[in-house]
């Protein structure tokens, strides 16, 4: 798929132009709990199963934050300070996305790899943008920065917010919230996703409730097949 980005051209300047990457990516988002994780995990296992003999792809996992060694600092800092500005906090998550997109990403792309992000931009659109009624300033900068690479396709994780607050932790500041933060964040991620499903991205919504892991591994790789057409991995 072509992404539009930066490019360095021959005489030292930069460019705005579509860039074909024969690789593939795939980014899974949803509200604390929701299971994104474990999901990306056992897709990523799936997919290795599932990859043709005579396939020379790979297939990776990349998280946010925490994609690198830089990011898993910032993560800890993240996490544990509770008074920190949600600007400051956006640009500590500018960051790590900033490694992740050229230092992970991008590499993976270019060698033809399928990339599972498990979280991405969008997280920081809803968490640190619509929960501080800043979304337009906080889109605008990724813009700028050039930290907005489209995906393939973008799954969002629909579960019952009750059952995400039960699984989770009270290490994660994001987790610690009431099930009114919950769902407001859960109603963002749904009426914005339709926003994002642009320059080529393919956005499923995947009911979660009553379903187990694997129903849910199942619907996705359906979906990476309708998506994906060169591809099966039924």
């Amino acid at each position: 798929m072509k992404r539009m980005m930066e490019v360095l051209q021959s005489d030292g300047t930069w460019k705005y132009d579509n860039v074909d990457f024969p690789g593939k990516l795939i980014v899974i988002e949803g509200i604390d709990g929701a299971g994104k994780s474990t999901i990306t995990n056992l897709l990523s296992e799936e997919l290795i199963k599932r990859k043709p003999s005579t396939s020379k792809y790979d297939v990776r996992i990349t998280r946010e934050p925490g994609a690198t060694p830089i990011c898993k600092k910032l993560k800890t800092i993240i996490n544990t300070t509770t008074t920190i500005d949600y600007v400051t906090d956006f640009l500590l998550f500018a960051g790590c996305r900033n490694e992740n997109i050229n230092k992970v990403i991008i590499p993976s792309l270019k060698k033809g790899d399928i990339t599972i992000s498990d979280r991405y931009v969008y997280s920081s659109f809803v968490y640190q943008g619509l929960m501080n009624d800043d979304y337009e300033r906080i889109y605008k900068v990724h813009k700028m920065l050039d930290l907005i690479l489209v995906p393939d396709i973008l799954f969002i994780l629909d579960i019952d917010p009750i059952t995400a607050i039960k699984r989770t932790s009270s290490d994660d500041k994001f987790e610690k919230n009431n099930i009114d933060y919950f769902k407001k964040i859960q109603n963002f991620y749904i009426e914005k996703s339709d926003e994002w499903a642009t320059d080529g991205c393919q956005k499923h919504i995947i009911d979660c409730n009553n379903k187990s892991k694997d129903e849910i591994v199942s619907i996705l790789l359906a979906k990476i097949n309708e998506n994906f057409t060169s591809t099966n991995f039924s």
